[in-house]
């Protein structure tokens, strides 16, 4: 049953990711995906890779998204939020259905390390009506 659970997870994934315009600007690595205690819960990590210029489209998430800026930086635009420039080694999260986007606005990649904590049975990602 638990490798049924984390199919569907990756699946799921997949599809979300493939939803909010996997622009060339932008590579996703999937790192892991681990069932948790919590009851319907799972933690997804990835790698996500955005090249210089390139936008993350706005999107929400049906749990909770916290990243690492691992080198580069980037600026996350969370609806309701002051703007914020990440830099390499500081941290940040998104809460659960918050509208959120990011950009690389510097010449350099910016790579994350991002972990979403989030229901088992939903895409991991859902574009954003504008």
């Amino acid at each position: 049953m638990k490798i049924k659970s984390v199919f569907f997870s990756i699946v799921s994934l997949l599809i979300a990711t493939s939803a909010i315009a996997q622009a060339p600007e932008i590579k996703r690595t999937p790192v892991q995906t681990v069932q948790l205690s919590t009851p319907g819960q799972v933690a997804i990590q990835m790698i996500v890779e955005v090249a210089p210029g390139g936008t993350i489209p706005r999107h929400t998430h049906p749990g909770e998204e916290i990243g690492y800026m691992m080198s580069g930086e980037l600026t996350l635009e969370v609806d309701g939020q002051t703007a914020k420039v990440v830099k390499t080694g500081e941290a940040f999260s998104v809460p659960q259905g918050s509208i959120h986007g990011g950009k690389n606005a510097s010449a350099a990649a910016a790579t994350l390390l991002v972990t979403y904590v989030v229901d088992k049975d939903k895409p991991v990602a859902t574009p954003a009506k504008n």
